[in-house]
């Protein structure tokens, strides 16, 4: 099968429209926000946007943890009343890893949040906090330049020698002299969830320097300098293991009951290996040290939209839904299946967001995405296949900043609907984790179990309602409808069978 490598032909474009146009199920693009509210959200306060447009919880949170977003209310400390109106939505503010913040890790500790640090950093840091760039930098040989590509998708930069680790030591006692002042002041710091992503992170443009470097020839394996796929699976052992020694050992050092997990750590084993969320590439099998959470990435994103759509498949709403549900609830899926094996005691944190363009970070509203009532659905499943929390990718866009809200409606509106659920949420046992094709017609399920009861979703991705019998409990079977829309069911284990309680 040929696949699409770029954007949509023109001529299937036109035809989308013109189907749409006659009220068939063409394939949906995001819009630019509109210019009137635009100006109100670019002129509006985070915090205010969020009291006014996202509705309080109907259902109890209690001690489950809120959600953090990334397009937030910024690190100013707020007042009681500031920080319980986003507790009422499932939502807090989050804090960098930084001393001048303690005033408002105070605020939230004093007015009942969890103080959760998270921050983004790439490139070629931390290698490069150590000041004299022969202790990390690659070593070229002589007349060759790597030439310095734009940010683009990812950025590009001059890499470092994975093995020289200077500058993880000075991060490491960073975290531990932050961490500790956060103590000194009476702060406990509850979860520190870093978007730490750069060396030895394995983007692919550091791959190509490898070969022309004096100090990794001799310290590599020769097969790492040699071969990209096993170029990418030492990268990807050494980022985790490097993040588990100098950010999650640190960490425990100072508060032994933080919640830690840093971007794209996952479980990823031989019998149930995790593919990457921009493309089909297998995740080598590693089990992250020292963190007590994972970080599955669930992104609707055009990246796997450019490497996957294949041109033999339906372009219409349903089909592109299909095709961003298998990649929004894979990663999450395999995670759960591992961490049930080798971790049962971890806890998983997914980064989220329907809309999520990559490629050159520019906005590319030839691509499908898929409805906003399929990515609840998914939020659905995501919930009622173990994971213990959300981390919301709300990016604030130039001329699609109305998604940033869009992301925190959705993810509240569905929070606040399994809360309902939460007795499951809290003790369940996880029913299912079988993946959904990338093209997939059958019925989508998900569902948490206790002794006498369960919660189950079942939502059908075919043309129509369907069925399905479940074995609910070893020897209890019972027959649900799968309408089109979905639909949740409390089901109760009787001496007559199951029945559905609600």
């Amino acid at each position: 099968m040929k696949k699409i490598n770029r954007r949509i032909p023109p001529a299937l474009l036109a035809a989308a429209a013109g189907a749409l146009a006659l009220g068939a199920d063409a394939p949906g693009r995001v819009e630019p926000t509109a210019p009137a509210r635009t100006a109100y959200l670019t002129s509006t306060p985070w915090l205010e946007v969020v009291e006014k447009e996202v509705p309080p919880l109907q259902h109890a949170r209690a001690d489950r943890w809120p959600m953090i977003m990334w397009h937030d209310v910024g690190f100013a400390p707020l007042d009681a009343n500031q920080i319980q109106m986003l507790l009422a939505r499932g939502l807090t503010q989050h804090l960098r890893l930084d001393q001048g913040m303690i005033d408002a890790a105070k605020a939230l500790q004093e007015a009942g949040s969890p103080v959760i640090f998270m921050q983004g950093d790439a490139g070629a840091w931390p290698y490069s906090l150590a000041a004299d760039s022969s202790a990390w930098a690659h070593q070229f040989d002589a007349g060759y330049h790597y030439k310095m590509a734009g940010r683009g998708a990812l950025g590009a930069w001059h890499g470092a020698c994975p093995k020289m680790i200077a500058g993880w030591e000075l991060m490491a006692d960073q975290v531990r002299d932050t961490l500790g002042a956060f103590r000194a002041a009476g702060v406990t710091v509850d979860a520190v969830w870093m978007d730490w992503e750069g060396d030895p992170y394995p983007w692919s443009h550091l791959f190509k320097q490898l070969a022309h470097c004096k100090r990794c020839r001799v310290q590599l394996p020769p097969e790492v300098l040699a071969d990209e796929d096993q170029y990418w699976a030492y990268y990807w052992r050494h980022y985790q293991q490097l993040y588990g020694a100098y950010l999650a050992g640190p960490v425990r050092e100072i508060f032994p009951l933080c919640s830690i997990t840093n971007w794209h750590t996952v479980y990823s084993t031989q019998t149930r290996p995790l593919l990457y969320f921009v493309n089909n590439r297998a995740l080598p099998p590693g089990i992250p040290p020292l963190f007590t959470a994972t970080n599955p990435v669930a992104y609707g994103n055009d990246k796997f939209w450019q490497t996957a759509w294949q041109d033999d498949y339906p372009l219409d709403q349903r089909h592109v839904n299909q095709f961003h549900m298998h990649n929004l609830l894979r990663q999450i899926s395999g995670d759960t299946a591992n961490r049930l094996t080798y971790g049962p005691e971890v806890a998983s944190f997914p980064w989220v967001a329907r809309w999520c363009p990559i490629v050159n970070h520019q906005e590319d509203d030839s691509v499908p995405y898929m409805s906003r009532e399929a990515y609840r659905e998914a939020l659905r499943h995501m919930w009622l296949r173990g994971i213990d929390g959300m981390q919301l990718f709300n990016a604030w866009r130039e001329e699609y900043e109305e998604i940033a809200l869009f992301e925190v409606l959705d993810a509240v509106a569905v929070y606040d609907e399994m809360l309902g659920y939460r007795d499951f949420l809290d003790a369940g046992q996880v029913m299912n984790l079988a993946e959904p094709a990338v093209q997939d017609e059958g019925v989508l399920w998900s569902g948490l179990r206790l002794e006498e009861q369960a919660v189950v979703r079942l939502f059908s991705q075919g043309e129509g309602a369907a069925r399905l019998e479940l074995e609910v409990w070893p020897g209890h079977e019972i027959e649900l409808e799968a309408p089109t829309e979905g639909r949740t069911y409390v089901l109760g284990r009787m001496d007559t069978g199951v029945e559905i309680l609600e």
